[in-house]
């Protein structure tokens, strides 16, 4: 404004001081104002036919003989054209595509909307003349989007199940200054989800009870035929009929933990340090555990959650590192907090796992020797399990690895889930092992 002010004084001075100079000489001065006016009023409109006429013309060159007021303009409209044609060249291949298809396009600079589609802004529920303009991140608050966003984390696909409809949302990089937000409708892909989690799970509940009849069935034909070349079918039978209980005990258990939230009355204070010692003395009790030996870690604390999902952990854990050792092998188990977190670590001394496999552990039925884990009764749900109690308690799991060297399986929980040993209540000394 002061830069602008001061132009216009520098403009008018020439013929405020004519003004002067010609009242002087034809001894009246406000005549001599009134034609200097008209004489500036003039040379203005003068000036606006010229950058019209420019304007029209498209080109860049600029007139001569621009004054402090004018110049500016020309500059200001020369950088206008050039972003349109920059902007042009760049949206237009986005802008050429079906506007109102399936996927929503956001263009956004630093954090500014430049552009969107329609089916962007039907998606998100935003104004195509409004928002544009608008900073993204205080339109789309969803924390998940907010920490992919300041994060950068790029070529990654968000879920933002809450939203309605449930959206995909992938950051990319655009251009040199540009990042491109897709957007996706998930509406079917949820409801098939929903569908075949609801098949599989009634499927899996009317599994049990036929199961259940076949193994009883089994155990009466082991116990009264006494023929030699019948014990090991009837053996064979008895093993597959056990891992199909556990399978379909495994898938019940994972569609339960996706459909149902973690509420406060199924939660309670747990004594971690005795339900981890009662594990372990189960495990060391069992005759075909005697070879394994334990080696402990145990810091006096408790932990606030839902107690039969938190043992399941444990029990999962703790079994996967006994079927990947080898008798006389030591498995360590530590339950340790920090400052940020208590953690709740099981290291076998087992073969390994190549790097490729390890962000697919916890894939459901992801295994890496099905021969392996058909012997050993495992149904590939473990970890996944697992993965879905950690999530219902804020926690998360790491796992590391290398060939030959064990692996490792570390369960982060937030500090805010610590209960320290003086208020601990009641105890879970008495807890049925499954």
């Amino acid at each position: 404004m002061a830069k602008f002010a001061r132009d216009s004084i520098l403009v008018l001075l020439p013929f405020l001081a004519l003004g002067l100079i010609g009242g002087l000489i034809f001894s009246s001065l406000a005549v001599a104002l009134l034609i200097a006016a008209a004489i500036f009023i003039f040379i203005q409109l003068l000036y606006l036919y010229r950058f019209r006429k420019w304007a029209e013309r498209r080109t860049e060159d600029l007139p001569l003989g621009l004054n402090r007021l004018w110049k500016p303009l020309y500059l200001l409209l020369t950088g206008f054209r050039q972003n349109s044609q920059k902007n042009a060249a760049i949206f237009s291949p986005l802008a050429s595509m079906n506007a109102d298809g399936d996927y929503g396009f956001v263009i956004v600079h630093g954090s500014t909307i430049e552009w969107m589609n329609n089916k962007a802004a039907q998606l998100l529920k935003f104004d195509v003349g409004r928002d544009i303009g608008s900073d993204i991140t205080y339109l789309l608050r969803d924390p998940q989007f907010l920490k992919s966003f300041d994060e950068k984390q790029f070529n990654c696909e968000i879920e933002l199940e809450t939203w309605n409809p449930p959206l995909a949302i992938c950051l990319v990089p655009y251009g040199e200054q540009y990042l491109l937000v897709i957007i996706q409708n998930l509406s079917e892909l949820v409801r098939a989800r929903s569908s075949s989690q609801e098949l599989i799970s009634n499927v899996s509940h009317e599994l049990r009870s036929p199961l259940t009849v076949i193994q009883g069935y089994s155990e009466v034909l082991a116990e009264e035929i006494e023929d030699p070349k019948l014990a090991l079918p009837l053996e064979s039978m008895r093993q597959h009929i056990l891992r199909m209980k556990h399978l379909v005990d495994d898938t019940l258990s994972i569609s339960w933990l996706e459909h149902t939230d973690l509420k406060e009355k199924d939660q309670q204070n747990i004594d971690v340090p005795v339900l981890l010692h009662n594990l372990l003395k189960e495990l060391e009790d069992n005759e075909q555990e005697e070879d394994y030996r334990f080696e402990t870690e145990i810091e006096d604390f408790g932990l606030y959650g839902s107690l039969s999902e938190l043992q399941s952990v444990f029990v999962n854990l703790l079994d996967n590192a006994k079927q990947h050792s080898q008798p006389q092998d030591v498995i360590t188990v530590k339950w340790l907090r920090t400052e940020n977190e208590a953690c709740f670590e099981v290291r076998d001394q087992g073969d390994g796992i190549e790097a490729h496999h390890l962000p697919y552990l916890t894939n459901r039925f992801y295994r890496i020797d099905k021969a392996r884990s058909r012997a050993v009764g495992g149904t590939g749900l473990g970890l996944a399990i697992v993965k879905k109690v950690l999530a219902r308690h804020q926690g998360r799991l790491t796992i590391s690895s290398k060939l030959g060297q064990g692996s490792c399986f570390r369960c982060h929980l937030p500090a805010s889930r610590i209960v320290p040993v003086q208020k601990l209540t009641e105890t879970t000394s008495d807890v049925l092992l499954s």
